[in-house]
């Protein structure tokens, strides 16, 4: 938010488009030291498989976010901004902690080459990991981009 308390919204489409914006809360300024507070950060991006592979048909890729860039390596949760690009078929992502069983929910749904982002908060695995299933006959490129995370 910016010092006069506003957010600005971009359109980088060559089209209109009628945007709609709803609060669900807000954090106070300062650094997060009690358990379970949210520290947010810069977005960084922790994860872009259109720099090497696509996600598999029913595949997952894990991505380290505990003990890198600014992170503490016992970090309970992230945020952040997942968007999947040039999926060859329709299907969805699941996002969890690394080494724990996949819930049967999904965070993102998608259909044949979209471009879809979600906001996710998941807990974090004990080896400082995210994993993300994309449930799907075809392949899937998977961006991460973080944005806070909470203390244990």
């Amino acid at each position: 938010m910016g010092a006069d308390g506003k957010v600005t919204l971009y359109n980088q489409s060559s089209g209109t488009t009628q945007l709609i914006a709803d609060v669900s809360g807000y954090y106070l300024a300062g650094t997060a030291t009690a358990s379970g507070t949210f520290q947010p950060i810069a977005p960084n991006r922790f994860l872009d498989t259109r720099n090497s592979t696509p996600v598999a048909p029913n595949g997952t890729v894990s991505f380290q976010v505990g003990g890198i860039s600014g992170i503490p390596a016992t970090v309970s949760a992230v945020t952040f901004n997942l968007t999947v690009a040039n999926p060859t078929s329709f299907g969805f992502v699941t996002a969890y902690a690394s080494g724990t069983a996949r819930p049967n929910t999904s965070n993102l749904n998608y259909a044949t080459n979209q471009i879809v982002p979600n906001l996710v908060t998941v807990p974090v695995g004990a080896d400082g990991k995210v994993t993300l299933y994309s449930q799907s006959s075809g392949t899937a490129q998977l961006i991460a981009d973080v944005s806070g995370y909470f203390l244990p």
